[in-house]
């Protein structure tokens, strides 16, 4: 087994998962206009991710073999 590092493309996903996240939560409210802004932000940002030479592979990153679980961690650049 090798250690694989997720690349520049999945990490900002996930940043960006986080900041919606984080937002949502301070507003409370899927129609905030900074809940919208962030949901946008992470919409083009998955677009741009599944155009990634290395979606396949960072895609299935951290799934388990049983169970299709993903890694609660996730790499930070």
């Amino acid at each position: 087994m090798f250690e694989f590092e997720v690349c520049r493309c999945r990490n900002q996903i996930e940043k960006l998962r986080l900041i919606m996240e984080l937002t949502y939560e301070k507003f409370l409210s899927f129609t905030d206009s900074s809940v919208l802004l962030a949901s946008q932000a992470l919409d083009d940002a998955l677009a741009q991710y599944r155009k990634c030479p290395n979606f396949d592979v960072c895609n299935n990153w951290g799934r388990e073999e049983k169970g299709n679980r993903y890694r609660k961690s996730v790499m930070v650049s």
